[in-house]
């Protein structure tokens, strides 16, 4: 029930281009990133899917403010050659930066 839920909420964002989130919580080992793992793993068998989506992973573990957050979706995104040194004054600079970068951008990058 879990998968397809979970299926149906990304391929719809892929497909439809919703705006969706969404966040599993629950104790240690009891299957949060298999569940993942598997949905995106099926989703990614769809030609929508391979023309549209960009899987960008992070772990709240390390990504443990917006800053650390949005460096790691940019090095993802093999979009740090552009960034280079350069050191963002604020969230909405650099928010304001990936945006473009993704909005200008194709898959060639990746």
């Amino acid at each position: 029930q879990q998968v397809s839920f979970l299926y149906d909420l990304v391929t719809r964002t892929v497909d439809k281009g919703e705006s969706n989130s969404l966040l599993i919580l629950g104790p240690h080992g009891v299957g949060k990133s298999a569940l993942v793992n598997k949905v995106m793993s099926e989703a990614a068998k769809l030609n929508s899917w391979k023309e549209n989506a960009v899987e960008v992973r992070l772990n709240g573990m390390i990504a443990i403010d917006d800053k650390i957050a949005l460096k790691e979706i940019t090095r993802q995104l093999n979009l740090e050659n552009v960034v280079e040194d350069k050191v963002f004054g604020s969230f909405s600079d650099h928010l304001h930066f990936l945006l473009s970068s993704l909005k200008s951008g194709d898959k060639s990058s990746k």
